[in-house]
């Protein structure tokens, strides 16, 4: 490829980056999930038809809310730094979706951690309890009976989905009962509000959602 064509090639993406930095917003989203979140996520990207460039997911290796905070950082960082140079997209939500569990556990301590240090920042907490399996339970069915842990969660779920795996992969059918989770999972922190409870079961993941439905496509974005 001639040095000519290779110029006008890197300008068209240039110029595509750009329209759609313009266009939509971008979002960063660091999991702890290697597998079930970052599968929800860009199923539901596919499903609101935003462009792939737009929306970023990241497991890092370590995935302690703590960890999680400190790779978000490192990689939000790094991203501006190349969008400065007309290299890339600027980053602009930045979400930690991660597991709280039980009461009482070092993971509660560091989730508290976390939650304080981003208090006013541009990175936001998708935070589930005891795990993300209880935002996909509540595309099915509303509940707020407490779960000893995840394992409890995926018993559950398995009476709705019952060949849910880690690897599974949502279908339109469940993201078009995206209206419903949402509703539910509002329902459940009011729950947790008004009965002075400890969250369990509860999740944030529906304000994430919410988010990217702003971004989506007009004609795709979800009813609620």
């Amino acid at each position: 490829m001639s040095a000519a064509r290779r110029a006008q090639n890197a300008n068209k993406g240039l110029q595509r980056r750009k329209a759609l930095r313009e266009a939509k917003p971008a979002f960063l989203i660091v999991t702890e999930g290697e597998k079930t979140e970052p599968n929800y996520f860009v199923a539901l990207r596919r499903f609101l038809r935003i462009p792939r460039d737009l929306v970023r997911t990241e497991h890092p290796s370590a995935s302690d809310p703590v960890s999680l905070l400190n790779a978000a950082k490192k990689l939000r960082d790094e991203a501006r730094r190349t969008a400065q140079r007309q290299e890339g997209i600027h980053i602009d939500f930045v979400w930690l979706v991660f597991d709280r569990e039980g009461p009482g556990n070092a993971r509660t301590q560091q989730a508290a951690t976390v939650r304080e240090k981003v208090s006013g920042s541009d990175i936001s907490i998708a935070e589930s309890v005891p795990s993300f399996e209880f935002w996909l339970l509540l595309h099915h069915t509303y509940t707020t009976r407490q779960f000893h842990d995840a394992n409890e969660v995926v018993t559950e779920l398995k009476k709705s989905w019952p060949t849910y795996t880690k690897d599974s992969t949502p279908d339109e059918a469940l993201l078009q009962a995206i209206p419903d989770a949402v509703q539910r999972a509002a329902a459940c922190r009011q729950h947790h509000k008004n009965a002075g409870g400890d969250g369990n079961p509860s999740t944030d993941v529906d304000l994430l959602v919410l988010e990217m439905n702003e971004s989506a496509a007009h004609d795709a974005k979800i009813t609620l």
